[in-house]
């Protein structure tokens, strides 16, 4: 056996013997320090012992593994919450700047990311700073924004934490917490001062990420206080509307589109449509509610063409196209029959309708019913059959919308269906 292959069998008989090469560079022992293992284990009496002995107070751990990688006794109490640790500890000399050598966080940075106010306003109290960044830029602010501790997040700003300091990677406390749907934290960092419309290296705004992430309490609550929905992202020239209805978050795009703001085309990938055309359903879901079945049927197409172009979600979202242009056309049929019988109030005869095959005697009036009550019936007659052939074209225009999208001809038969409805709709 060579001199090699029997060093290596004797390495495998030590344990953790795939150690040594980490701590014969770093110059750590593998033993772990007492007061490490005391708090590691949440034991505060051997802890409190062990610190009054005065043993290893500013010592950092040993290599095990990543997570324990260089941290000192305060910084583990201060991750844990173990606040009667860390206040013995500052009282025994701890140093508050002394980093973990992972990441380079310090010990208010711990405090922050989970909660800790208490701990997190004693360490400041022993010369902590708030505006200290890890080695990735990172703020103890923007943990705190990120994990939603307002609390935390509190205690901060009145010490000196800027709502608008930006982490290394661009984001604001503001944008964290709009992230992650954090409402009680976005309403602190906004009464400090912090920008609405600011935008990080993508050119996202707080409002873009509240409606991506479907919150919105916190969409209002941004609205109430100045965002503007208009603006676009620089990366996909997004507004806030096309996050939310590319996500599917159906209650915000209605808040915005009932508030105004403008459904508009952006480009032609397929991204692009297939946020555009969420849009559009979404809009024309808005004007069928509205009882305006012509004004569902136009988007309704025009979602269509966008769900199309974005042909990866085509074929899964087809079908639940064609339901929602047959919910439309029924509306259609509606109107239908309420011209229908406020004509027949005008002739003094009930007739019937044919929607297919089936004749049905017409039953159904428009809000505040028929009257009687009237001094010129030739020209109620004129407005009802101008509303019957409204309501014929919009039906007759659903129809064949209904054929494009069931039909499984070639693509020149499709852009004839929907040329015929465009037609029946006046687009063409």
């Amino acid at each position: 056996m060579t001199t090699t292959a029997k060093t290596n069998q004797l390495l495998h008989l030590v344990p953790g013997w795939w150690l040594l090469p980490a701590i014969l560079l770093t110059g750590c022992t593998y033993d772990t320090a007492p007061l490490h293992s005391a708090i590691r284990k949440d034991n505060t009496k051997t802890a409190l012992k062990c610190i009054a002995e005065g043993k290893h107070i500013n010592k950092r751990d040993s290599v095990m593994h990543q997570k324990t990688l260089g941290k000192t006794p305060l910084y583990c109490a201060a991750e844990r919450g173990q606040y009667d640790v860390v206040a013995a500890l500052l009282e025994a000399g701890a140093d508050v700047r002394m980093e973990e050598e992972h990441e380079g966080r310090l010990p208010i940075h711990a405090a922050a990311m989970n909660g800790h106010t208490r701990i997190a306003r004693l360490l400041i109290k022993y010369g902590a700073r708030v505006d200290v960044r890890d080695d990735y830029g990172r703020l103890p602010l923007v943990f705190a924004a990120t994990s939603g501790h307002a609390q935390t997040v509190e205690i901060l700003l009145d010490h000196g934490a800027e709502a608008n300091t930006p982490d290394g990677s661009g984001l604001l406390p503001i944008m964290a917490a709009s992230r992650h749907g954090h409402f009680n934290v976005l309403q602190k960092l906004i009464q400090a001062g912090a920008q609405v419309n600011a935008r990080e290296g993508a050119g996202w705004t707080p409002l873009m990420m509240a409606a991506g992430k479907g919150d919105m309490a916190c969409v209002k609550l941004l609205l109430e206080n100045g965002a503007a929905p208009g603006m676009r992202s620089t990366e996909y020239h997004w507004t806030a509307l096309h996050f939310a209805a590319y996500n599917d978050h159906v209650t915000i795009v209605d808040h915005f589109i009932d508030s105004g703001l403008r459904v508009q085309p952006i480009s032609q990938t397929e991204r692009d449509c297939y946020a555009t055309a969420v849009s559009y359903k979404l809009l024309a879901r808005h004007h069928e509610e509205n009882g305006d079945a012509e004004g569902a049927i136009q988007h309704y197409a025009t979602a269509g063409d966008y769900y199309e172009k974005s042909s990866s979600a085509f074929e899964e979202r087809s079908r639940e196209i064609g339901d929602k242009i047959a919910s439309a056309k029924l509306a259609a049929l509606g109107r239908f029959a309420g011209a229908l019988a406020l004509s027949a109030v005008a002739t003094s005869a009930m007739p019937s309708i044919s929607t297919g095959s089936t004749s049905h005697n017409v039953v159904f009036f428009p809000a505040g019913g028929p009257t009687t009550d009237t001094t010129d019936l030739s020209a109620l007659k004129k407005d009802c059959n101008r509303r019957i052939k409204e309501s014929k074209r919009c039906a007759a225009a659903c129809q064949w919308i209904i054929e494009c999208y069931r039909s499984r001809g070639s693509a020149h038969e499709k852009d004839k269906h929907m040329r015929k409805a465009k037609e029946e709709l006046g687009l063409l």
